[in-house]
């Protein structure tokens, strides 16, 4: 009861009181679990912090997003560049185009990472053509054909994850009347995806802290004792990741055959129409490059 009441009186003496602000009273029980609690002391926190700001400022934040169409044609445009262009001078503009993009969405700092890695391979590329006896390698050849073609791919893949939120992107495709099975599968991989890999990121601090690091040279030493290390709790973290997916998608009535109704106001504002033409202005500077 000691610890509880200096605790109370360190978190008071911490807090200030504004002048004409609303204080909120919570109060600290200190009493034994066999007798009544009763409150002996109260904190005094702003009623602010118990408001409807944080609601606010999502709603604000996801307000701040472009259109999620706008978005999802620009993923679908970036995906085609890294199938269908050939010309390095071409994929070096959607690489810079992408990047674009992904400034304007506000990543600016994978953003500078695609430009550099654009540059690089392109780079890359055009000194292989220009010396004859690396482009007669063809490993060399392969190798820097797969990473050009990788750079827009990651690109659409960084856009699709940054730009559209689940709850918008179910609004959008529910908007243009896709198949249900369909439109939950993609909003599952899109939840699921980023999940695995907070959980390979959670084993790997976890082998660090019992002095098992998941590096490169442990990984020569004992390739086969580090794989086990990573894949037999990765795979059970999954099957569990996937049943509270599951949950939680019957938990929101997803399988209720009624109509569903979006919070989000899908709407096209200036911005959204400026950034659309702003794309297709970029998707045809890149064909006319490819077709030069």
């Amino acid at each position: 009861m000691c610890a509880a009441k200096e605790c109370a009186d360190d978190a008071e003496s911490a807090v200030s009181d504004a002048p004409g602000e609303a204080v909120l009273k919570i109060g600290v029980i200190a009493a034994p679990l066999s007798a009544a609690p009763r409150v002996e002391d109260t904190l005094e926190v702003p009623a602010s912090a118990y408001s409807r700001e944080a609601e606010v400022a999502d709603a604000d934040a996801c307000a701040r997003l472009f259109d999620p169409r706008v978005v999802l044609l620009q993923v679908v445009l970036a995906t085609a560049c890294g199938f269908c262009l050939n010309r390095p001078a071409a994929s070096a503009a959607a690489g810079v185009a992408i990047a674009m993009a992904l400034a304007v969405i506000g990543c600016r700092r994978q953003a500078l990472v695609l430009l550099v890695w654009t540059a690089v391979v392109n780079a890359l590329c055009l000194v292989i053509l220009a010396v004859p006896s690396w482009g007669a390698v063809g490993a060399f050849v392969v190798v820097f054909f797969v990473l050009r073609k990788a750079v827009p791919l990651a690109g659409a893949a960084l856009l699709f994850l940054n730009g559209v939120t689940v709850s918008r992107l179910i609004a959008v495709l529910t908007l243009w009347r896709l198949p249900k099975p369909f439109v939950l599968t993609l909003a599952v991989a899109y939840r699921f995806v980023p999940t695995v890999g907070n959980e390979v990121s959670l084993i790997c601090d976890a082998l660090a802290m019992r002095g098992r690091p998941l590096t490169v040279r442990g990984f020569l030493r004992s390739p086969r004792e580090m794989l086990e290390c990573v894949l037999v709790p990765l795979m059970m973290r999954c099957t569990r990741v996937a049943d509270e997916l599951a949950a939680s998608a019957t938990a929101r009535a997803v399988e209720n055959p009624a109509p569903r109704v979006s919070r989000y106001e899908l709407k096209m504002r200036g911005r959204d129409g400026a950034l659309l033409a702003a794309t297709l202005v970029c998707a045809a500077a890149v064909v006319a490059l490819e077709l030069a």
